[in-house]
Order: C-alpha cells, then sequence, then structure tokens
C-alpha cells in the first residue's frame, strides 16, 4: 500500500526523538517505523509512504497511527 500525507516531513527530527524509528539517508532515504511488526512501515520526507506486508486492506488502525506519528513531525 502506498499512500501520500501531502506535506513534508522532518525525518532528521523524527529519528532523534523516537527510538522506534530507524533512518539512515546515505543507506535508504526512507525512515522505518518499527512499531508495526511483522509491517514495514517507510516514511520518506516528502510525505509519501510505502507499507509492506499487510495480509488485506483492512488496516484503518495502523493508518490512523502513521498519520498521527506524521503529524507531529511536519515540516
Amino acid at each position: 500500500i502506498t499512500f501520500n500525507y501531502g506535506r513534508t516531513i522532518n525525518l532528521m527530527k523524527w529519528n532523534a526523538m523516537d527510538r522506534t524509528a530507524s533512518y539512515e539517508p546515505e543507506i535508504f532515504p526512507a525512515l522505518r517505523i518499527n512499531d508495526f511488526n511483522p509491517l514495514c512501515v517507510n516514511v520518506f520526507s516528502t510525505g509519501k509512504v510505502v507499507v509492506l506486508g499487510l495480509k488485506s486492506l483492512d488496516f484503518n488502525d495502523t493508518l490512523d497511527k502513521i498519520i498521527l506519528y506524521m503529524h507531529m513531525f511536519v515540516q
């Protein structure tokens, strides 16, 4: 699943404040949110999000949590 939040996200700030996220821009340009295992949630600074590993399209609770995280780190 992919979606666009529509706002720029400060990934450096997010990484510094959230120990459950990992961001290595030299290796991969997205921040990975580790709270949603076994899902792989990658957030790009453009506000685009890629969610891998979904078994069904019913993921509204997960989507709401991702958007809440993103809202805290809007530039």
